[in-house]
């Protein structure tokens, strides 16, 4: 990690000192306001779908929440199972939520932080489908993606700016109208982190600029490099 084109993935926020403080913030940022929105519906069901290290589901866990953990990567999956055993409402569970998956789990909510641009727009049309039908009428996604209009822009200053891991990033609007395609009735957006490259550098290990990173509705998103998009059934 040495510039502000440096990609991690699978970032664990706990026990990975290689990854700047920035980025486990950006990453931690969005679990936390997943935490806040969902707070007043204590012990309700939620699927985190793409659970990565699992520290975000151990978050809403912690919560107080019913927590099944979903990830398509076998290792991770017994990785996290050990790690977390002693939190007796979080499980998971290897799966892939673009086919047809049957679980024995109904969630009030889905989070799915960090996982849509990592899938093509085709199979990322199908996990959306798929939320959809999970979800009760009074059901609820938190979603986020890059922003690819920033990317784009990121791409033609910075050559180097290519993240081999992205298939297929998202705008807010474009995210938001399929979402509504789909079926979904009411759309938040919240954007997270203005993309100013000079403060990301500056604050890489500042503890005291947290703030700088939190998504929040007030954030024209159209400059943030990314995004969290809160659906309700």
């Amino acid at each position: 990690m040495n510039s502000i084109v440096d990609f991690p993935e699978r970032v664990d926020i706990k026990t990975d000192d290689n990854v700047p403080f920035a980025e486990k913030i950006l990453h931690k940022c969005r679990y936390e306001l997943a935490v806040h929105l969902l707070k007043s519906k204590s012990s309700l069901k939620v699927l985190d779908a793409g659970c990565g290290t699992g520290y975000g589901a151990e978050m809403m866990a912690v919560m107080g929440s019913q927590v099944l953990a979903l990830d398509i990567d076998d290792k991770t999956i017994l990785s996290n199972e050990l790690k977390y055993k002693n939190i007796k409402n979080l499980h998971f569970l290897k799966a892939d939520l673009t086919q047809d998956t049957k679980l024995n789990f109904a969630p009030l909510a889905i989070t799915c932080f960090e996982v849509i641009e990592h899938i093509t727009k085709v199979n990322g049309i199908k996990l959306l489908k798929n939320f959809y039908k999970m979800l009760p009428s009074n059901g609820e996604l938190l979603i986020s993606s890059p922003n690819r209009n920033l990317t784009n822009l990121l791409k033609k200053i910075m050559p180097d700016f290519n993240n081999p891991f992205h298939l297929y990033e998202y705008t807010a609007i474009e995210l938001a109208e399929i979402l509504l395609g789909i079926g979904f009735k009411s759309i938040e957006i919240y954007g997270q982190y203005p993309f100013l490259p000079i403060l990301y550098l500056l604050t890489k290990k500042n503890r005291q600029m947290k703030w700088f990173y939190r998504p929040r509705k007030l954030l024209p998103h159209a400059i943030c490099r990314y995004f969290v998009i809160r659906a309700r059934k």
